[in-house]
């Protein structure tokens, strides 16, 4: 530890500490040097779960931290946080979490929790997302939010997008695609996101909307957009009408493509330049109907959206990922954790392809 000065330290603690929590919490617990060391840089990229018992722990201590009179205050740039509604354990294939793991904490360790006073009293889990949102928000560069294939439950609808993330380039919302989910009951959407360039929105299994309109107000300044798990004709339509490419249901696609379209009316994202598609995984056939029907003129579509987006007129360059896998949602929940940590250690991650 002598042997460098502190801040090379932190600098080499911040660029390790990319994959979500495991090796922040390794370093707590090599030496109290260490752990004194990387207090600020083991926070750096933190993934967890909202609804395991150690969570609330794990907001309580992350208050305490930010409490402490000095200057080494943990941040927390990159957030992927998981959000089940109940079904995690049969989604993801774990065994339920002992009450006091610290399994999916970054740091929490009984030499540090015992630390300082009284402890107060642990929060709900809306409430303790609330809190661990709004502590986090003015530092994060990068947010994704996880929500398992059959949405939020009832209990499970945390508010906190009425917060301003000043610093997030980067948002991803995986599994829901309504921002409203996020904000109080009767509140209008506004200017959450003022630096976010890049969108990540994968579709659920509902077949909602995109949203896309809300998410202009939101994050107004997005160049990347990508739409995951496009499962239905609708979800099609809305990208092309929110990019402008609404002749799409008119083409042919046995007549070549008019190498300039007509001038482009106002778009709801206008700043969109780049965007990446991606279906959902092949269905499987029915006994009374063939859902692979509609799939594959859905597909015809997004690659129609591919091919106008060609013309020079449109300023969008529009690519079509090939349809993937269909796999558990486990090893899609674990894939995505994969990208996320590549694109927070520089690499392309879910925006490979463009």
């Amino acid at each position: 530890m002598d042997a460098l000065p502190l801040e090379t330290w932190q600098g080499i603690f911040e660029l390790a500490c990319t994959d979500g929590g495991p090796t922040g919490n390794a370093l707590s617990l090599t030496s109290k040097e260490f752990r004194a060391a990387s207090r600020r840089a083991r926070f750096h990229s933190l993934h967890l779960s909202a609804d395991v018992a150690s969570f609330q722990q794990f907001v309580a201590l992350f208050e305490r931290e930010c409490d402490r009179e000095d200057s080494d205050q943990p941040r927390v740039r990159h957030l992927s946080l998981f959000l089940c509604g109940g079904y995690r354990s049969l989604l993801l294939g774990l065994r339920p979490v002992p009450k006091r793991s610290t399994r999916h904490t970054a740091v929490p360790t009984t030499h540090e929790a015992s630390n300082g006073s009284s402890q107060s009293p642990l929060l709900s889990t809306p409430e303790a997302v609330q809190k661990f949102i709004r502590l986090v928000a003015p530092d994060l560069w990068s947010l994704v939010i996880h929500v398992g294939p059959y949405g939020l439950g009832r209990d499970l609808q945390p508010h906190f997008l009425e917060y301003k993330f000043p610093l997030v380039r980067e948002v991803a919302f995986l599994g829901v695609s309504n921002p409203a989910r996020f904000l109080p009951r009767g509140a209008v959407a506004s200017l959450v996101f003022p630096a976010a360039t890049h969108l990540h929105i994968a579709l659920g299994l509902n077949k909602s909307p995109l949203c896309l309109r809300s998410w202009s107000i939101l994050a107004p300044r997005v160049t990347h957009l990508r739409v995951s798990n496009v499962g239905c004709k609708e979800q099609v339509e809305e990208i092309a009408e929110r990019i402008d490419v609404q002749d799409i249901g008119t083409l042919n696609p046995a007549q070549p493509l008019p190498q300039s379209l007509p001038s482009l009316r106002s778009r709801t994202y206008p700043t969109v330049c780049r965007l990446l598609m991606e279906a959902t995984h092949l269905p499987v056939l029915g006994r009374c109907s063939n859902p692979r029907v509609p799939y594959r003129a859905m597909q015809q579509r997004m690659r129609q959206i591919e091919e106008i987006c060609l013309a020079p007129d449109v300023g969008v360059r529009a690519v079509l990922l090939p349809e993937p896998d269909s796999i558990p949602f486990r090893e899609v929940h674990k894939q995505r954790l994969k990208e996320w940590a590549k694109r927070n250690s520089g690499g392309d991650g879910w925006w490979a392809g463009l």
